[in-house]
């Protein structure tokens, strides 16, 4: 073999490389937009969608409401948040929650010592990691 056609070579495995790099990153942006869909689809299969008048509200299952409590008492663990104020929160993100069901839930995993109640405020416990319970879905 001469020189010139190992450089040939050489390029072309090059060229073949970067074929092979471009591929690679086509999958990795697919997997990830892959992984994006999977998400909605589970955000979406867990609510209900409801029409009320004209506009279109998603309501949270049971046990996508907890997760939804708990996250966001997580996101406030410093001060904490009443019974109101995870409804505002939450309204302000675009979720809608029921009042009675969030006051419920909360004295729920009070009682289960996964939050602790300052006053009014409930704060993740201090002596117990942040876990979900087990609930039935609603049909």
């Amino acid at each position: 073999m001469n020189a010139q056609h190992l450089e040939r070579l050489q390029a072309e495995r090059q060229k073949l490389l970067n074929e092979i790099n471009h591929h690679k990153s086509r999958v990795e942006a697919i997997t990830e937009r892959l992984s994006g869909l999977d998400l909605a689809i589970s955000v979406l299969g867990q609510q209900d969608l409801v029409v009320a008048g004209e506009r279109t509200i998603m309501r949270r299952t049971r046990g996508s409401v907890k997760d939804t409590v708990i996250s966001l008492i997580q996101n406030h663990a410093e001060n904490g948040l009443t019974a109101t104020e995870v409804v505002s929160v939450a309204h302000e993100q675009g979720i809608e929650l029921d009042r009675g069901s969030v006051s419920s839930l909360l004295s729920k995993l009070k009682a289960a010592n996964v939050l602790q109640l300052n006053g009014s405020r409930y704060k993740p416990a201090q002596s117990a990691p942040i876990v979900v319970m087990a609930t039935r879905a609603v049909a």
